[in-house]
C-alpha cells in the first residue's frame, strides 16, 4: 500500500459511515475518486493506482484531507475542520463546467459525467441526474488584521452538490 493510500485509508476510518470523495494529482492526470467501503480510491470504472499521485484532496462533507508527496517520496497530511480561529464565512459554491450528460451506481457510490464544449467529460462522484449541474461548496476563512481588514486565509473542500430542476 503506497503511503497516499494508506492516508486516505486511515481518513476513511475516522470518517466512520459518511461516504469519502475527492481529487488527485498525478503527472499524467487529474480525477476524481470516491473511497469504496474498504477505503480504496476508485473512479467510475473501480480502484486505480495511487502510486504516481503526488496530491490529494478529500472530504467527508464535515473534515478535508489534505495530503502532499514529499521530496523523500513520503508525505505530508492535514485534517482540517472548523475551529474557533479562524473564522469561517458561510459555505461558497462555485459551479464546475458542464452539464450532467450521464448517471450511474458503483460498489464505491454513484458518479455523474459532466460534458462542457470547452473541456470535454469529466466524472465525479456525486448523486445528481442528467441536465443538472454541479457545484463544488466551501467554507472560507478569513482573519482579521489590526487595522480591521478582512482576509481569506484558507479554503476547505466540503462536498459537491447537485443543481438543477431535479436537485434544486
Amino acid at each position: 500500500m503506497t503511503i497516499a493510500a494508506e492516508a486516505l485509508a486511515a481518513f476513511h476510518d475516522a470518517a466512520g459511515k459518511d461516504r469519502v470523495i475527492g481529487y488527485c494529482y498525478a503527472p499524467d492526470a487529474a480525477r476524481w475518486f470516491a473511497l469504496d467501503a474498504g477505503g480504496t480510491a476508485c473512479g467510475p470504472d473501480g480502484p486505480f493506482d495511487l502510486a504516481a499521485v503526488f496530491e490529494i484532496h478529500a472530504t467527508d462533507g464535515a473534515r478535508e484531507l489534505r495530503w502532499l508527496q514529499t521530496a523523500d517520496g513520503s508525505g505530508r497530511t492535514a485534517v482540517l475542520g472548523d475551529t474557533p480561529q479562524p473564522v469561517p464565512l458561510p459555505p461558497q459554491c462555485r459551479r464546475l463546467a458542464g452539464d450532467v450528460i450521464d448517471v450511474r451506481s458503483t460498489p464505491a457510490g454513484p458518479w455523474a459525467t459532466l460534458f462542457a464544449a470547452r473541456y470535454g467529460q469529466v466524472d465525479v462522484p456525486v448523486d445528481a441526474r442528467p441536465g443538472n449541474r454541479i457545484d463544488i461548496e466551501s467554507a472560507e476563512y478569513v482573519t482579521e488584521d489590526t487595522h480591521g481588514n478582512l482576509t481569506v486565509t484558507d479554503t476547505r473542500w466540503i462536498g459537491l452538490r447537485p443543481i438543477g430542476a431535479h436537485h434544486d
